[in-house]
């Protein structure tokens, strides 16, 4: 629909007619042939008007000589006679109102030489009701197509920030993940070194702990073998000036002779007394 057609609907023509038809068409008992001429003849009137009012382009039809028109028809000597009509059924308001409606006749006429066939006019309102249909998906398809592409915008630019947003977060991951390995590796190799050093500082302690005992047994002994020659030098100086006795071996390789005093090596000296006990 468009501000044409509205304001070809809205007119206030169509109700001035409605009403005027309403009102010639009242029906009494008593009715001459004269009365029913000037009903018949002031119907053809206004069915002519309906006629080429019907038959107008609602786009394109005119607005001035269709406003002059319901101006006239609202005149009192139309619009006022037959409402007196309507009231008592007198032909003569039927008369006045058919004398001056004559003077209308040349507008009346041409707007119907402006106006179609029902025919045609269904035809072209057929056509132009499938062209503003198409119009309107025409432009509903467009605006939706302007929606999605808004939206697909909308959601590249989010796609945009998302990816910049994921890059800066990657490149901080990698960062602190570079960091993190400089850090462990830093870690690790102190730690390394820490331990070496405690392995290092440890085994030197083991070496001086085990110097140590070793230089303690090894005193210690020492020391127990300088008091076992004190015991045994305070042995011999316990020796008294006892005789001696000389034993004659059986064999001179052995035990020498008798003469010569040697000491047997295999008996050694001993006291007398020691001897006579052996």
């Amino acid at each position: 629909m468009s501000r044409w057609n509205d304001g070809f609907l809205a007119h206030p023509i169509h109700e001035t007619l409605r009403i005027c038809h309403e009102w010639t068409l009242r029906e009494f008992d008593e009715v001459d042939s004269a009365t029913v001429s000037e009903q018949r003849r002031l119907i053809r009137v206004l069915d002519l008007i309906r006629t080429a009012l019907d038959g107008l382009d609602s786009e394109v039809w005119p607005t001035a000589l269709v406003t002059n028109l319901e101006h006239h028809m609202r005149h009192a000597q139309f619009y006022k006679q037959l409402e007196a009509y309507h009231a008592d059924g007198k032909a003569d308001h039927l008369k006045v109102a058919n004398n001056h409606i004559d003077g209308q006749l040349p507008e009346i006429y041409q707007l119907v030489s402006l106006s179609r066939s029902r025919e045609e006019l269904n035809i072209m309102e057929g056509a132009e009701s499938a062209f503003e249909r198409f119009v309107k998906t025409v432009e509903k398809k467009s605006d939706e197509v302007a929606k999605e592409m808004l939206t697909n915008a909308q959601q590249l630019v989010d796609l945009e920030q998302n990816s910049k947003r994921v890059a800066l977060d990657f490149d901080e991951l990698q960062l602190n993940t570079s960091s993190k390995l400089n850090e462990w590796s830093s870690q690790f190799s102190a730690a390394q070194n820490e331990r070496a050093t405690n392995y290092s500082d440890l085994q030197i302690k083991w070496n001086e702990e085990a110097s140590s005992l070793f230089k303690s047994l090894d005193d210690a002994g020492k020391q127990e073998q300088q008091q076992r020659a004190k015991m045994y030098d305070l042995d011999l100086s316990r020796f008294d000036a006892a005789p001696l006795i000389a034993f004659t071996a059986t064999k001179e390789t052995d035990y020498g002779t008798e003469t010569d005093g040697r000491i047997p090596p295999r008996c050694g000296a001993y006291r007398a007394d020691q001897w006579a006990n052996a």
